[in-house]
């Protein structure tokens, strides 16, 4: 059976952060092996709608039965049974745009001495990453198996928007402070840009952490319009979200 080790560099990121991931691939009798490795990073939160099963000796080695039926259709797809538990990738920098479900898909190769490395960036979101990996070997051997990247700030905002409003709409954006140097009942105030081409509206709420906050913002015109929200504290804490 073939024995593989995944490690990054480090126990937690912040959003734009570079990861180093060490491989290290080994037979059973712990001797290094040359293996093809298929790797990618996911949001924790695609998996909690639909997880996901990896099992990379169970696809060479299982038993196969044929049914006779040469194909079927399906009216809709069945529910799953379980929608298992992530950490809801919520949004959280300075300024954080770069908001990807998947981020990141390579298959690399480790050398004689069973070890490879790569590099890749996790991109604004606040949350835990799925690594999952897939081995192979000349001989088919096999391993596979998930790591977690997790990605934290210790002050960041959220809102809620729509993609689309409709001409006319007058939206009233909620928002909200967290992080682990924000106490309860801290006073944080949000200043807002809302962008049309050349025109731009300022808006201005304050709000207390762990609350929501409320931003209204000027009646919508037709076109494309970029909003970008800060959230400050009186202790230096600061977040921005821009969304377009």
């Amino acid at each position: 059976a073939l024995k593989l080790k995944v490690k990054t560099d480090k126990a937690e990121y912040r959003p734009g952060d570079t990861v180093q991931v060490e491989i290290e691939a080994k037979d059973n009798k712990n001797r290094p092996v040359e293996a093809k490795v298929n790797l990618n990073l996911v949001d924790e939160a695609l998996y909690a709608l639909a997880d996901q099963t990896v099992d990379m000796l169970g696809a060479l080695y299982n038993d196969s039965y044929l049914s006779g039926l040469i194909g079927s259709k399906s009216t809709h797809q069945p529910p799953s049974d379980s929608l298992g538990g992530a950490e809801k990738g919520g949004e959280g920098g300075s300024e954080r745009k770069d908001f990807k479900d998947a981020v990141f898909f390579k298959t690399i190769a480790t050398n004689k001495q069973g070890t490879a490395k790569v590099t890749l960036q996790v991109p604004d979101n606040l949350t835990s990453w799925r690594l999952t990996y897939q081995a192979v070997t000349p001989g088919l051997e096999a391993a596979s198996g998930t790591t977690n990247i997790k990605v934290k700030l210790p002050f960041f905002i959220t809102m809620t928007v729509s993609d689309t409003y409709l001409t006319g709409d007058k939206p009233v954006i909620p928002l909200n402070a967290f992080g682990s140097k924000l106490g309860a009942g801290t006073q944080v105030e949000y200043t807002a840009k809302l962008s049309k081409g050349k025109t731009v509206s300022q808006i201005s709420t304050t709000g207390t952490a762990h609350k929501m906050a409320r931003l209204p913002l000027p009646v919508l015109e037709q076109g494309s319009y970029e909003l970008s929200v800060t959230g400050r504290t009186k202790e230096g804490l600061s977040d921005t979200l821009t969304l377009s």
